[in-house]
């Protein structure tokens, strides 16, 4: 598996991905929901800790980069 703390927003229109933004923590197995204009929410999954891992209890807005 992989930990990753960036996304890419996928565009239906164009059928193409662009950069998102970053996350806080690099997470795996989370679930993302869309939010209004360009921005979406993942929120929990599991974080990679200084080699041992936990759940997480938490949720991050994705904002595309500028």
């Amino acid at each position: 598996y992989r930990f990753l703390a960036t996304a890419e927003l996928f565009d239906p229109a164009t059928r193409g991905w662009t950069p998102g933004g970053r996350m806080a923590q690099a997470r795996i197995w989370h679930t993302i929901s869309t939010l209004d204009g360009d921005r979406a929410l993942a929120v929990g999954g599991y974080s990679e800790v200084l080699g041992g891992g936990r759940f997480l209890d938490t949720a991050a807005v994705i904002e595309p980069d500028s």
